[in-house]
């Protein structure tokens, strides 16, 4: 097993895609939907069936559901609302979700059941707008992430975890197959700043795999730093940019590879995708996922 905290991906990670899925050079963006594109562009009460909606949400169905039911799970709150999670160059949402935690469980605070399975070997590309509002009592380590599983029920059995550590550590992590001790790795980068609004991109390849290598990269960006890569959005120039808050810069970077993994990421028909929080009053905004791109999971033209 080896983790990677440098600056470059080697190539093989670049090219474990799915066939029509390649991503077409300098980075343009395929006319076809993604996987999921949710902007949350709507009000629910928890636990609301999505019906109605998902033209706003691509690949979703069922319900979102708190991790305890009924509104309210004992550590945690979710609220649909109308505060705006404003990124340059993402279509203008109207809504987002906010999640506080008091911390104390591994239980995700809102969780979707996906609609599509990702064939062997597939390459995935994501990313999601969050903003971090206060902290909210818990002494060291706090986080909020975006977990990828076959259950909803907790943080440790959720397949593949992307998230940012706001505080206390300057980096994000990323791990896959969390939940037999599969990958997991720290990266590099900038402390992030309460009340500023950020989008987290990934890229995991060997989704669905049973044998080769997996690797995996997640990328921290301000707006403007999101900006200014529109057009050029890849692996390739985010690995190439240095680590810092310049407008050129990346945030914060994580990349690991492994070339046998324990357990590999898995997508499937009873996969979920979960909103977590952790010593955090965290708000999320879009959440885009691909088997193409990551312009074509973050596309500034899809609405």
């Amino acid at each position: 097993m080896f983790f990677s905290s440098s600056r470059r991906i080697s190539m093989w990670l670049l090219g474990v895609a799915i066939g029509a899925g390649t991503l077409a050079a300098g980075g343009s963006v395929a006319q076809a939907k993604p996987m999921v594109y949710e902007p949350f562009n709507y009000h629910l009460a928890n636990g609301t069936v999505m019906d109605g909606v998902r033209a706003n949400a691509l690949g979703l169905k069922g319900r979102y559901v708190l991790a305890g039911g009924k509104g309210k799970h004992p550590r945690h709150d979710a609220v649909f609302n109308t505060a705006k999670l404003l990124i340059k160059g993402l279509p203008k949402p109207k809504g987002s979700v906010t999640i506080k935690s008091t911390g104390g469980t591994d239980k995700p605070c809102l969780s979707v059941k996906l609609n599509a399975a990702l064939p062997a070997g597939a390459t995935l590309y994501g990313g999601y707008v969050f903003r971090h509002q206060a902290l909210t009592g818990v002494a060291g380590y706090v986080v909020s992430s975006l977990l990828l599983g076959r259950r909803a029920s907790s943080d440790a059995t959720a397949n593949i975890d992307i998230a940012n550590a706001a505080f206390g550590t300057p980096n994000g992590y990323i791990r896959v197959g969390v939940d037999g001790n599969g990958a997991y790795a720290f990266g590099v980068g900038r402390k992030l700043k309460l009340h500023t609004t950020y989008i987290e991109l990934f890229q995991i390849s060997g989704i669905n795999a049973t044998s080769g290598p997996v690797a995996a990269s997640e990328w921290t960006l301000s707006g403007s730093q999101f900006a200014h890569f529109q057009g050029h959005l890849t692996a390739t120039t985010l690995n190439a940019a240095p680590i810092g808050t310049a407008t050129g810069d990346v945030t914060q970077e994580a990349t690991l590879s492994d070339a046998k993994p324990p357990v590999y990421p898995r997508m499937g028909k009873v996969s979920y995708l979960g909103l977590f929080s952790y010593g955090l009053k965290s708000q999320f905004g879009t959440i885009g996922l691909s088997t193409k791109s990551l312009a074509d999971a973050m596309a500034s033209n899809r609405r």
